[in-house]
Formats: C-alpha cells, structure tokens, sequence
C-alpha cells in the first residue's frame, strides 16, 4: 500500500507535466514596440507550439474602431519562431489601440499596440541635485517648457531626497487633480503623457518652492530659417533705364515674393508681388520712367516669409534728349482721389477695428480729363514695423469726368497701429502717378 507522501509526489509530478505541456501549446506573439506613428513598420514576432511541416498561421490585424487593416498568413521556422513586418499606411490609418490576432493550429494569441498619428515624443526634466535646498537656485530644470498636445514628460529625480510633481498651485484650488506622481524616491521617475492643450503649473508638496510649468498646444511653431539674396544687373543707371532684378529664395513655399522699391525721396517708386520658380528664383524688373524717376540712391526691397533684405543702386541724370511731339508728361493730376477711409460690410465707416473684423479700404477717384484713363488702384498696410502685412490691387479705367468709389478688402489679424497707403498709378509696371493727393493714414485694431 502507497503512503500519502508517495501518492501527493506522483500527483504533483503529474501535474508539473500538464503545466509544462500546457505552456508549451500557448503562442507567444508581441510587437516589437509600445507606440508607432503613421508610415511606421510594426514587427509583430513570437513563438508557436508544435510546429507543423507546411502549417501556415494568420495574423489579423483590426484598427481601433475593429476595422481589418491585415489579413495575411505565415508560415513559422522549424523551431516554431516566426516574424511578421507590414507598414502603416493607407486609408484605414486611425489613432488609437490596435489589435493583432495570431492563429496557428487551433491555437489563438491577441496582443496590442498604440497607433498614433504623429510619432511620441519625450520630454526630459531634471530634479535637480541640491533641490530641497531653498537657496539652491535650480530645481526643476527646465523650470517652464511648451510641448506639443500627446508628448510624454519625464521628472527624473536626480536629488538625493524624494520630491513630488503635483498639480496646481500650492493653496488653490484642484491642486493635484491633473496629476500627482506621489512620492518619487532618489533615482526613480515620474511620467505622465499630456493629452489635452491649456498651461499647467506644478510645484513640490515636501518643498513648495519648488514650482514648475507646462504649456501644452496643438502644434508647435518652429520658426522657418529663410534664405534670401538679391542682385541687380548693375550697381549704376541712367534715368530711362531698366532695371533688372534677380534673387533666390529658401524654403520654396506657397507664399509671396514682395519686391519694393523707393526713390530717394522715399516714395514707393515700384512694387511687385509673386511667387518663386520651383527652383526658388525670381526676377523683376522696372523701367526708371515717370514723375517720380529722380536721380540719387534709390533702395530695393526684398520680401519672402519672415525675411527681408535691402540692396541700393545708384541713378544718374540722363543725357537731354531732343523734345518730341506730344511726349512731354502733363502737370497736375489726372485722377482726383478722395481721402483713404474704412468702412464695413453694411457701408459703415470705422475709426478703429478689432481682429479679423473685414473692412473695405476705399477712395473716391474722379477722372478730370476728356479722354479715357487706365488705371490701378494699389493698397498696402503696414505694421508698426514698417513691414508690409498686406498688399493688393486691381486695374480698370475712368471714362472722361467719370467718379468712381474703389475700394480693397483687408481683414486684420493682429493688434497694434497699421500705416495704410493706397496709390493711382497708370500701371503697376509703369508706374506713373496719376493723382498728386497724398493718400495715407493710420488706424488701430485691438
């Protein structure tokens, strides 16, 4: 007759073999990260049981919302390891959890991933050595950052004592209610994954003058370094001349090029607006002609982004040539121009604006010839910089005596006070005033 001892042995030895037996028979699957962003290849990688000569499996991947992304077969090594690679990509991408279901052999494994549209990102912020020192001068470092909306941020305490990170302001309200890392011993770490925009303080519960700040956004404005050159097909020129402008540009965008230039009295003498060559080059070019072609230096602007650069050439006097018939210019204007004012879309007139609020520059022109006058009707603001934040016009013709009201449309959108200037020339490329009123002003937007 067995013993108990004997029989409890051989039970426990019997079950021991099921559990490895058992084991043996689970699939082992896991992708080879946490967290992919869109156009990422996921590796999906494990281990099946029994393996089977010529047995394929299946992989079936569902996005967040349980839509077949993947629906594929593969066929593991001798060993049972097996491998998968696909890309994320497609109409189908969503962020979120996905799911991947591995089958082989009547056996079934899920496992899962997180699917973003832009790749994690990870901020690290020191707590620094010394910090439970008021004196010390440095404790959370950096003390204040702007990250982008689903960033990770990582308080890494470096201090020889244990700190927190908490919510708030100490005293406030809600303190706490965002996040609290608790306790963070010497050595350790704290993370949280900032899924919302809006600002966030923080501070230390065991050494509240410790404080911090977290300022989360939807995107993250990284300025745009510019280049930008400009030439001139000579440094000097005669009145009647042409001169010819050439230049290149860096990044090549979706955005104007603004060429100005300004006789030296200051006037504006010439402008153009238009976008680069796909190989980022542009060329303008104007004819020194006109009431306001006078010799002395006169300054070429150039403008693409946030970058603008200047370049000064030098006009001479031209030799007298013989008077000719009929080609002498006239003195005084042609067009009569009212004063520039504002009005809004019902017809009101404005002495200050607000933000986005739309407005209609306008004037009242009146032809004071017998004949037919072209004409073009240019509007530009500036900021109290003096940097042009919008510049537009349009061209038409007065019939003799004929008084029109002209106006273009601009919509603010920053505060301050702007300088608007409007202009009647003959035409953008010959610019010959045809109004000696001085048409100027000023206006505030808040």
């Amino acid at each position: 007759m067995r013993s108990f001892s004997s029989i409890f042995a051989i039970t426990f030895a019997a079950s021991l073999l099921f559990a490895n037996a058992t084991a043996q028979e689970t699939i082992t699957a896991a992708a080879d990260k946490a967290n992919y962003a869109y156009g990422d290849n996921v590796s999906i990688s494990g281990k099946v049981p029994a393996y089977v000569e010529g047995a394929k499996g299946s992989i079936k991947v569902l996005t967040s919302k349980n839509k077949v992304f993947l629906d594929t077969s593969f066929t593991p090594k001798p060993d049972g390891t097996f491998a998968y690679t696909f890309r994320l990509e497609g109409s189908l991408l969503e962020e979120g959890t996905w799911t991947a279901r591995i089958s082989y052999q009547g056996k079934n494994v899920i496992t899962s991933f997180k699917v973003l549209a832009h790749e994690l990102l990870v901020v690290d912020i020191d707590i620094t050595i010394g910090s439970s020192n008021p004196n010390s001068g440095k404790f959370y470092d950096p003390k204040e950052i702007t990250i982008k909306k689903g960033t990770k941020v990582v308080w890494n305490n470096e201090d020889s004592t244990s700190h927190t990170v908490t919510y708030g302001k100490r005293g406030s309200p809600g303190v706490g209610s965002f996040f609290d890392s608790g306790t963070i011993r010497s050595s350790t770490f704290y993370e949280h994954t900032f899924e919302d925009d809006g600002d966030y303080p923080y501070f230390c519960t065991i050494y509240p003058w410790m404080i911090g700040r977290i300022i989360v956004v939807e995107e993250i404005q990284v300025p745009i370094t510019v280049e930008l050159s400009m030439t001139t097909d000579k440094a000097k020129y005669k009145l009647g001349e042409t001169v010819k402008v050439a230049g290149s540009a860096k990044p090549v965008q979706d955005k104007d090029v603004v060429v100005q230039v300004f006789n030296p009295g200051n006037s504006t003498f010439s402008l153009g607006q238009f976008r680069l060559l796909a190989d980022g080059k542009f060329a303008y070019s104007f004819p020194l002609k006109g009431d306001l072609a006078v010799p002395g230096n006169y300054t070429i602007k150039a403008t693409y982004l946030n970058e603008t650069i200047s370049r000064i050439i030098q006009v001479q006097e031209a030799p007298i040539p013989t008077p000719q018939p009929d080609t002498q210019p006239k003195s005084g204007s042609k067009i009569n121009a009212e004063r520039v004012s504002f009005v809004d879309v019902s017809g009101s007139e404005k002495k200050s604006l607000g933000i986005g609020e739309q407005v209609l520059v306008q004037s009242k022109l009146t032809n004071t010839q017998g004949v037919l006058q072209e004409f073009v009707f240019i509007v530009q603001v500036k900021d109290s910089d003096g940097i042009i934040v919008m510049l537009s016009w349009f061209q038409s013709a007065l019939n003799p005596k004929q008084t029109v009201s002209v106006a273009q449309s601009w919509t603010p959108d920053s505060e301050g006070r702007f300088t608007v200037q409007a202009f009647v020339w003959r035409s953008v490329l010959d610019p010959v005033p045809l109004t000696t009123e001085s048409l100027q002003t000023t206006i505030k937007v808040a």
